[in-house]
């Protein structure tokens, strides 16, 4: 098994409310609190961009066309992720540190370090600073065929703000900016392309991203969130450049014993330029699904969780190439303190 130290969540996990929410309510009592969960995960990834991490590989290092979708490759893990925190109760103010699943078509884990603070009306601000503690692996030239590829890493740095439950309604705001760096970007070297083409595959660059939810409680543990996206990857080819408009809708049930969260999420990637291995410019829609289960207290243990996660996502292209299909499962156990 690899071992993911950085955290494999789902893309159903983040919204499980009241388990491994972002923004929990905060607190009376000054002191340490937060969560750990460990288990185990499978994954199966087809993917021609992402390579996986220190830890393993998630696609094929050599590929045979440029014109072909790519093939799939399995992993199994070994999930560990969390979050501790340390509150001052008065102040209504938190310090933590955790980790989360930034942009799951990207293999992006970020990291997080920041505070939150609650305001009189009971919302919750929070700002913190993001960072690749594991980098994600890419191919340095992504275009190299019948040759072992070589990986390089790909960098994420920068910070995240959200308000939550704005002026005591069910109204999320969140906002993150990201500054993606590669060790080795030699995107179309292979193919022999100019300065001006290979210029235009770069893909280093800044992500803006928007989401906008609002939380909808309906009673008997049933609530509704619906939610708007919008990302905008500055990047600096302006063939990878895109803007991406996405919609979603998580349904989450509590009760006492049990929690369900099923989460489903469409989005559709523009991009701005010709590519010019394909010489047309690149489109993209999205689809993620999640269901993810907890079952409360097991066998009478006060702060532990077992929670299985299922999850599919796809992105099809109009090049097949930049295809990309992730089926993920894990089983684990959640403790928190």
């Amino acid at each position: 098994m690899k071992v993911l130290v950085y955290g494999l969540l789902s893309i159903a996990l983040y919204a499980l409310s009241g388990i491994a929410s972002a923004l929990d309510a905060i607190p009376e009592k000054d002191g340490f609190s937060g969560y750990i969960n460990m288990g185990a995960a499978g994954v199966k990834v087809e993917s021609n961009m992402i390579a996986g991490n220190s830890f393993g590989d998630i696609s094929q290092r050599t590929i045979t066309s440029l014109y072909s979708s790519p093939e799939s490759e399995s992993e199994s893990l070994m999930q560990l992720n969390g979050e501790v925190a340390y509150t001052w109760a008065s102040s209504r103010t938190q310090v933590y540190f955790g980790n989360l699943l930034e942009d799951f078509i990207e293999f992006d884990f970020s990291t997080l370090l920041g505070v939150r603070h609650e305001l009189t009306d009971k919302s919750i601000i929070a700002a913190s600073y993001m960072f690749s503690s594991i980098p994600t692996e890419v191919w340095e030239d992504p275009y190299l065929i019948n040759q072992r590829r070589s990986k390089t890493d790909r960098d994420s740095k920068g910070v995240r703000l959200e308000w939550d439950k704005i002026a005591g309604t069910g109204l999320d705001v969140q906002y993150s900016y990201r500054n993606i760096t590669l060790d080795d970007e030699n995107s179309g070297r292979a193919l022999g392309l100019s300065i001006g083409d290979m210029d235009l595959l770069d893909r280093e660059g800044s992500i803006h991203d928007l989401k906008v939810g609002y939380t909808f409680n309906f009673g008997n543990g049933h609530s509704l969130e619906p939610k708007i996206n919008y990302t905008n990857r500055d990047l600096d080819g302006r063939a990878m450049k895109n803007t991406t408009w996405g919609v979603g809708l998580t349904h989450i049930y509590n009760s006492e014993k049990y929690s369900f969260v099923t989460n489903l999420d469409w989005a559709e990637a523009d991009f701005d330029k010709r590519n010019p291995i394909y010489n047309k410019t690149r489109n993209d829609d999205r689809l993620g699904i999640g269901f993810t289960a907890a079952y409360k207290r097991p066998f009478g243990l006060k702060h532990w969780h077992i929670l299985g996660t299922l999850a599919y996502y796809d992105s099809d292209s109009n090049i097949k190439f930049y295809d990309t299909n992730i089926k993920y499962y894990s089983i684990s156990a959640l403790y928190r303190f």
